[in-house]
């Protein structure tokens, strides 16, 4: 997520929240409550919902993905393999009333690429 930073903003998005941009180890983080509540604050603010997801890991996105889910976000999430995700997500999609794209790539290239090219449909600018 930290190397898609610097992509979004060349391409003109400067209000980009992610936890993690100046964090270098876990002990950097803050303690669960405030993280949540920074996190949740964000979102309120924020219009669309990016998830990069490259592999299975257990992490508290799916917090926030269901956080956005319930504010009724614009949500990317930017996969490998849906098989990934935890089964409810895998077909969120194909659900009505909510504006979810998944997308599937390869490696980073081809992501940045993807970016690059299909931005402005990917990341609606309502």
């Amino acid at each position: 997520t930290a190397t898609m930073i610097p992509k979004l903003k060349q391409l003109g998005y400067k209000s980009i929240y992610y936890a993690g941009e100046d964090k270098n180890t876990n002990k950097d983080f803050s303690s669960p409550k405030y993280a949540f509540e920074r996190d949740e604050g964000a979102l309120n603010l924020s219009r669309n919902y990016i998830l990069l997801y490259p592999s299975k890991v257990l992490s508290s996105v799916f917090i926030e993905l269901g956080l956005a889910l319930e504010k009724r976000k614009r949500i990317v999430l930017f996969i490998k393999n849906e098989e990934d995700l935890p089964f409810l997500a895998r077909e969120l999609d194909a659900v009505n009333n909510y504006d979810v794209q998944i997308v599937k790539y390869e490696n980073d290239e081809a992501l940045f690429h993807r970016i690059e090219t299909e931005h402005k449909d990917l990341f609606k600018q309502a």
